[in-house]
């Protein structure tokens, strides 16, 4: 089999004229068909099934495959379709134009230019009827409405009640003239019903004069400033107080803080502190360059590492760490390590010094010698070989020296033996 891929075999089915078609020729409606290997969409398993059965002349446009009653795009994969499906093959539906609709269409385009005719006329005929109506009715028609729906010089726009029509209501100075001499009407507002009185007063009848709404906080202000000496002045200069904006935050009376949130320090802030501290402090032992020679059994060891994060590809340097040294390759170039715990300690008002110690349930890590950046010795055999080199007290030996014989007494001269 090729590219592992087995064969698929499905029922083909053809289906009305298409089926008749193929059992006049060939004596059957539906057969099995073995899937090519080389079809990779269904249109490709449909030209197959074209050449296979000499359909080319019968659908000119191709067949439609339907599966499970549902047409198959040709653009599909053709690993939808599985073994031993049946396959409905057909000839794509033809929209037929029909002969005999142009009488029918001729003869609807004149109806509805009829229609379309009609309407003008009526439209014309009652926008010449309108100022004959006004005059006899007594009513004010309204016109086209603006973009908005009313013209723009409306005001207020409220709901009529009963009828649901649009009802504007403005004053009588604002409003247009009725007839401009060229027998055409302008809209005019009504007034508000006297249904809609228990809704309120409408906009331009409620537009009186009040009260500021900051004046509360201006008593306060002036109260404030005279007490600091301020008010005589601006009064005596006539200054009014400036207005505050219209979307300014305005309090209605004074208030006093009564409370306070607590700013606390940040929780890393002591992590900081206690880290410069082990910096410090352990600047008094003993370094040196990680090289693979100096490592030693049993050495107590403070370092930090230098990785590579492989995420954001930037460099990560670690906090100070601690552990001794287990055991050692030949090469040198890495380590096994033991876990240990390293902290500053200052307690009972002492001198603050380094303390470490084996951690419970340690287990041992490795560690490559190139990726530690900062080292220094604790304890072990290269700690007191570095002490010897330098010549170094180390940190716990920092005391004192007792009180000895003075420089004058180790000059003087021993007294002779006695012979």
């Amino acid at each position: 089999m090729e590219n592992g891929a087995a064969d698929r075999r499905i029922r083909v089915v053809f289906a009305d004229e298409l089926g008749r078609h193929v059992q006049r020729r060939r004596g059957f409606l539906s057969c099995w068909y073995l899937v090519p290997r080389d079809a990779k969409l269904v249109g490709d398993l449909a030209h197959a099934l074209v050449r296979e059965f000499d359909l080319r002349d019968r659908c000119p446009r191709g067949v439609e495959l339907l599966l499970d009653d549902l047409p198959v795009l040709a653009t599909q994969h053709a690993h939808i379709i599985r073994d031993d499906d049946t396959i409905v093959v057909q000839c794509p539906l033809v929209d037929v134009p029909a002969s005999s609709s142009s009488g029918t269409s001729s003869s609807s385009a004149s109806s509805s230019d009829e229609d379309e005719g009609g309407r003008g006329v009526k439209a014309l005929k009652r926008e010449r009827d309108l100022p004959s109506l006004q005059q006899a009715n007594g009513r004010q028609y309204r016109g086209v409405a603006g973009p908005r729906g009313f013209p723009r010089a409306q005001k207020h726009v409220v709901f009529d009640e009963k009828t649901g029509e649009q009802v504007a209501v403005e004053q009588e100075a604002d409003l247009p003239v009725d007839n401009d001499g060229e027998g055409r009407w302008m809209p005019r507002r009504s007034k508000v019903p006297s249904e809609l009185d228990k809704y309120g007063p409408s906009s331009s009848d409620s537009r009186q004069p009040r009260a500021p709404r900051d004046q509360p906080v201006r008593s306060y202000e002036w109260s404030s400033n005279s007490t600091h000496g301020n008010g005589d002045m601006a009064s005596s200069n006539g200054i009014t107080p400036k207005r505050k904006g219209k979307w300014e935050e305005r309090w209605k009376r004074p208030y006093v803080v009564v409370a306070s949130v607590l700013d606390k320090k940040p929780e890393d802030s002591d992590g900081a502190a206690s880290t410069a501290d082990l910096t410090t402090m352990l600047a008094a032992y003993p370094t040196s360059s990680p090289s693979p020679s100096r490592f030693q059994v049993k050495d107590v060891l403070a370092f930090k590492t230098l990785t590579l994060c492989l995420e954001t590809w930037q460099p990560v340097l670690s906090e100070w760490q601690c552990g001794q040294v287990q055991t050692v390759d030949s090469s040198g170039s890495t380590i096994d390590v033991s876990n240990w715990t390293l902290a500053a300690s200052n307690e009972d008002n002492t001198a603050a010094s380094v303390t470490f110690c084996e951690a419970s349930g340690s287990e041992q890590r490795t560690l490559q010698t190139s990726e530690i950046s900062e080292l220094r010795y604790l304890d072990g055999p290269s700690f007191l070989a570095l002490q010897k080199a330098d010549d170094l007290p180390g940190p716990s030996e920092q005391q004192t020296p007792p009180p000895s014989a003075s420089t004058d007494e180790e000059l003087a001269p021993q007294p002779a033996a006695s012979q």
